[in-house]
């Protein structure tokens, strides 16, 4: 007669851990959905679009994925799986194509990335408005020029300051429309006043100006001769509500989504499409040089 020890319970913890995190993390992002779609700036069922892919790919795909790995070892398969899942998330989190300048600079000062839309008016946010910070900030980002193709800048300074040939973009939009796109964003529950938006913003652009011009002698607001498209956007949203927001993004994004892939691209349809928006648009575009700068590198 012979007995044999019992198996350690702990292998089996933390494989039931891992199968319980692989199945339920499509699920954990639900409570966020609200924040995505304001960031993202699409309907709140849009963005639950991310659950729902989510769910019928993992039911449908779980019953053919079973059968075609039945001869496959059940724990090195599941190890395997929360291999290539924990990749595949180090993979999104370090996809580099948009770059902000501000998020940079969160990341440097060691705050978390994800704050309040009125954030950068706020009092805890004047130490950052100095010089060094934006130095800092102005040299990552052309270190990033160097480095990688295809990026999409949102900053200040980079249609100034970059090096590689680049489509610039200026979006025009006046205290008054940025002031509404300020309410929008906390759905009417700001901290602040219409007054108190308006004061706040037109003060943190003195600033940014002010600093700027000190540093590289830039005229931001008033020097827009580096631009190659210029669109005012102020009159597209005339009152407080989402859904005027979104019509105003829509129609600036007809305008920048042809153009920029006509410029990468050079491909015939999307200057189609970009000709298209100009005549749509023709009144919201104060400058438009994207024609004749292909041209001349052609």
């Amino acid at each position: 007669m012979t007995t044999t020890a019992p198996h350690s319970m702990t292998r089996l913890y933390w494989l039931a851990l891992g199968t319980f995190a692989i199945g339920t993390e499509g699920f954990m992002i639900a409570p966020l959905l609200p924040d995505l779609a304001r960031d993202l700036s699409v309907s709140l069922a849009s963005a639950g679009q991310l659950v729902t892919v989510f769910a019928l790919t993992y039911a449908l795909s779980s019953p053919v994925l079973t059968a075609l790995t039945g001869k496959i070892d059940r724990r090195r398969l599941l190890i395997a799986s929360m291999l290539a899942f924990a990749a595949a998330n180090f993979v999104a989190w370090s996809a580099h194509s948009y770059v902000s300048g501000s998020q940079i600079q969160l990341n440097f000062m060691g705050v978390s990335p994800i704050q309040t839309k009125d954030f950068w008016i706020t009092p805890e946010a004047k130490t950052f408005w100095n010089a060094s910070q934006f130095e800092r900030i102005d040299a990552e980002l052309l270190r990033l020029e160097g480095v990688g193709e295809g990026y999409v800048f949102d900053t200040s300074t980079m249609p100034w300051r970059h090096r590689k040939p680049a489509l610039c973009i200026w979006l025009k939009s006046s205290l008054e429309s940025r002031v509404i796109k300020s309410i929008v964003s906390h759905r009417g529950r700001g901290r602040y006043s219409r007054a108190e938006y308006a004061e706040k913003i037109a003060k943190k652009d003195r600033a940014t100006i002010e600093l700027y011009k000190t540093l590289y002698g830039i005229e931001i607001g008033s020097d827009l001769s580096c631009f190659d498209l210029i669109i005012d956007i102020s009159s597209l949203i005339t009152d407080a509500s989402l859904d005027a927001s979104l019509r105003s993004i829509n129609s600036a994004h007809e305008i920048i989504k042809p153009a920029s892939a006509w410029y990468l691209t050079r491909r015939r349809e999307f200057f189609e499409q970009f000709e298209v928006a100009v005549r749509k648009y023709h009144h919201l575009i104060k400058r438009n040089l994207l024609v004749e700068n292909l041209s001349m590198t052609s």
